[in-house]
């Protein structure tokens, strides 16, 4: 393609990079100010001899370590030419800012940060940089130590510098913001002025670092063409801040197959110890005497069962197969200290985890149950890729990258379990309390109709109404009744036997009523 080509970050907008635009001509607001073209090819903006003025009468600087095409936007003071610099920086470098007052100081009056001044009189040789609108730095790549303000990362010394001379510089050095652990730079008001040192953000020995040698000889474990990516999840989120996550997560691919970091011995095999969208899976328990690993326990989580051949007891070499993670699509590894049989929970010390329970629930953290980054950090593949782009010496910008991880992998808090081949005792105590407590309300509401019933019941158990037909008969109603039964061809015997006798079967009645009654439908 042609044309001149530059990008912008977001969503924070911390810094943009303008590839070959001379963006502090581009955005200059200040009239003495004049654009100075870009070739057609793209290439970087045509500039005059260092200390001369261009045909449009620009004055053009040369770099502090004396290269012409230092990118901080040029400036003047008393003719002198200049760079726009972070002021921490430019005394560092032996110079001395100076704030914009035309015409005496000219040239950084269009950049809002007001920490960053026309550096006058700067040194060379001194690893300062740019002043993009940030107070960015860019000088000195490659360097022993990049020359800035001291400061300290994570234990380890430092120097204030912008992040891409500190990239640059080498040695295995990383740039660290005071919200990762860094101290020292606060006072510099620019985004991209960090703490350059050889610590990682995460206080995690970087890959074949001098950090990593207590964990020579140990295997990664997973076997090679078994390895998806990496996600650095330790202590992060999981079901919505009810609890984090004590192990990390090895995503799989190809082969997906499992292997023992270390020579050990199996300690138990949970059954059925999770469940997640690709059924129920397994965890195997190896416990180490000797080497490096010595007096610990590592949980090869998320295995698929009916892929491995150990058993409790079984001796496994480093390097040993131990099945199958494909169920699951990745390998869940928890690393303990002394002999364990079963895994652990880590509750979040209170409430949500928020920033992650290893920034804000160490102290609720189960003892036993040690940080597996830095012996994975060490063993890992060279060319292993991380999830989100997070890797082992560095921090996630967004925290709920790895909670959408959990609901995308279908992981369900219900189905966890932390014994052997059953549910864990905290689930055990939790079923026995509710049926204790089911029980107890049910026998409650029981004895309370009970007893409800038994003081509203009426004094009587039937309605004591007078009946008349079952009064004892008058003269007049006998003497009515043989006349009836005469019509009837009854004879009456009421007198002897106190019933009435239908004349045509015999049956008796003790009423007159019910042998009319007899009569009309029998006879």
């Amino acid at each position: 393609m042609s044309g001149l080509v530059g990008h912008q970050h977001v969503p924070r907008n911390t810094h943009w990079d303008p590839g070959a635009i001379d963006a502090s001509k581009l955005l200059c607001l200040n009239p003495l100010c004049s654009a100075t073209p870009a070739p057609s090819n793209g290439g970087p903006p045509a500039t005059d001899a260092p200390g001369q003025s261009s045909a449009a009468g620009t004055v053009v600087s040369t770099d502090p370590v004396g290269e012409p095409d230092d990118d901080a936007p040029t400036c003047v003071v008393e003719n002198r030419p200049g760079r726009c610099r972070n002021t921490g920086i430019c005394r560092t470098a032996g110079g001395t800012p100076r704030s914009n007052s035309p015409p005496t100081v000219q040239g950084c009056g269009h950049i809002a940060d007001a920490d960053v001044q026309c550096c006058d009189g700067a040194t060379a040789g001194n690893g300062n940089g740019n002043g993009n609108g940030n107070g960015n730095g860019n000088g000195n790549a490659g360097s022993a130590q990049p020359a800035g303000p001291a400061c300290e990362a994570h234990g380890v010394a430092g120097t204030c510098v912008a992040t891409a001379v500190c990239t640059a510089s080498g040695g295995g050095r990383r740039s660290h913001s005071a919200r990762s652990g860094a101290r020292g730079c606060e006072s510099i008001k620019a985004a991209d002025v960090q703490c350059c040192s050889t610590a990682s953000a995460t206080g995690v020995p970087p890959a074949n670092s001098a950090g990593c040698s207590a964990y020579a000889g140990l295997h990664f474990p997973l076997a090679s063409g078994s390895l998806r990516e990496i996600s650095v999840n330790w202590g992060f989120s999981r079901s919505s801040g009810r609890r984090c996550h004590a192990g990390l997560d090895i995503y799989t691919g190809g082969a997906r197959r499992v292997v023992a970091v270390a020579a050990g011995r199996v300690t138990a095999i949970m059954r059925g110890w999770y469940k997640c969208s690709g059924g129920s899976i397994d965890a195997i328990l190896v416990y180490h005497e000797t080497g490096p690993l010595a007096g610990k326990t590592i949980n090869y989580g998320e295995v698929d069962p009916g892929t491995y051949s150990v058993r409790v007891g079984s001796s496994v070499a480093a390097g040993a197969g131990l099945g199958v993670a494909s169920r699951c699509g990745m390998l869940h590894f928890e690393l303990y200290s002394g002999e364990r049989r079963s895994s652990q929970r880590w509750m979040p010390a209170s409430g949500r985890v928020g920033a992650g329970c290893h920034k804000t629930s160490l102290s609720s953290k189960p003892a036993a149950l040690l940080d597996p980054r830095p012996l994975l950090s060490c063993t890992r593949p060279a060319d292993a890729r991380f999830r989100h782009g997070v890797s082992f010496v560095s921090e996630p910008d967004d925290l709920a990258l790895f909670e959408a991880d959990a609901s995308a992998d279908g992981e369900d808090d219900g189905e966890f379990d932390n014994g052997e081949g059953g549910l864990s005792t905290g689930a055990i105590v939790g079923i026995v309390l509710a049926v204790v407590l089911c029980c107890a309300l049910a026998a409650a509401l029981l004895v309370y109709v009970l007893v409800l019933r038994r003081d509203s019941a009426p004094p009587h158990s039937s309605i004591d109404l007078p009946n008349p037909l079952h009064e004892t008969p008058t003269v007049a109603q006998l003497a009515q009744a043989d006349t009836i039964g005469s019509a009837l061809g009854v004879s009456p015997s009421y007198a002897t036997s106190g019933e009435f006798v239908c004349s045509q079967c015999g049956k008796g009645y003790a009423y007159v009523e019910d042998l009319e009654h007899h009569v009309s439908m029998r006879h």
